[in-house]
């Protein structure tokens, strides 16, 4: 993983992964395709976006309709649970985080600043 820009957030589930939080861009599509056939469903659209774990696409959530996906060979519910805030943030919903997620990612308050 290179260096972070403002428009990235990193947070942790666990100790050992890292999740670095951002939009998805060109270099994604590919990616987003595979993630999509591996659940069995059309890819998403519009803007999206994407959880990296260890450099590796793990999960995605569009801002539009709300989809999300996961991998399903990794664990990836907290993950897409925790693309919501962002998601929110950025549709002008409000972040108000679940309690779960405040203990998930120590540190969630200072998402608003890095989106």
């Amino acid at each position: 993983m290179g260096r972070r820009t403002s428009s990235e957030w990193i947070g942790r589930i666990d100790r050992d992964e890292p999740i670095v939080v951002r939009r998805a861009g060109d270099r994604d599509a590919q990616a987003l395709r595979d993630l999509a056939q591996l659940n069995g469903v059309r890819p998403l659209v519009g803007e999206i976006l994407v959880a990296e774990v260890a450099g590796e696409l793990r999960a995605a959530r569009t801002l539009g309709d709300g989809r999300a996906l996961g991998d399903p060979f990794r664990r990836t519910v907290d993950i897409c649970e925790l693309l919501e805030v962002p998601a929110r943030h950025l549709n002008g919903t409000g972040v108000r985080p679940a309690r779960r997620l405040r203990r998930l990612v120590p540190g969630l308050r200072r998402l608003r600043t890095a989106l």
